[in-house]
């Protein structure tokens, strides 16, 4: 069922629609070089990388499904913070790698923060 509908779902998250209640959310592409494709992730509802992954591993076999190519993945993961005082409300998180097979399954994640 995935690979039928990881296009929607994807542009779906991509889309930066807020119709998924309050919370902010940005997915973007960022393209692709040697097989590996590199995305951004900035969201305010997750302030750890262990919170993170979970949707982290969603986006990687929707990004599997969609890619022709999947071999690796890089997301650049942020939060957006609602502090008023700061000067950058943007906070860089951590990275996620994600190898994938032929069969577009995960074989591998590493996170780093």
């Amino acid at each position: 069922m995935l690979p039928r509908v990881a296009q929607a779902l994807l542009d779906g998250l991509s889309s930066g629609s807020q119709s998924r209640g309050t919370r902010h959310w940005r997915l973007e592409r960022r393209g692709s070089f040697e097989g590996e494709e590199r995305w951004r992730l900035e969201q305010e509802a997750h302030d750890t990388m262990d919170a993170l992954l979970p949707t982290l591993r969603y986006v990687a076999l929707l990004v599997a499904h969609t890619s022709g190519a999947p071999g690796r993945l890089r997301i650049d993961c942020d939060l957006l913070t609602r502090d008023s005082e700061a000067y950058d409300p943007i906070v860089q998180m951590g990275e996620a790698t994600v190898a994938c097979d032929g069969e577009r399954r995960i074989t591998d994640l590493k996170v780093r923060t």
